[in-house]
């Protein structure tokens, strides 16, 4: 199984619904302090 595509919903600092593609190799989440970098990564760990 392989993840291609990750959807968040009202989680912490997520409020609605927001969709992330994931490609091959390495990914990098970037962006400012208290963007929602952490709970992306607590999303995750939620799902699998």
């Amino acid at each position: 199984m392989k993840l291609t595509h990750v959807r968040v919903k009202d989680l912490r600092s997520f409020s609605g619904e927001h969709e992330f593609d994931v490609s091959n190799g390495v990914n990098y989440v970037v962006g400012p302090n208290n963007c929602g970098k952490s709970n992306l990564v607590r999303a995750l760990e939620l799902a699998l």
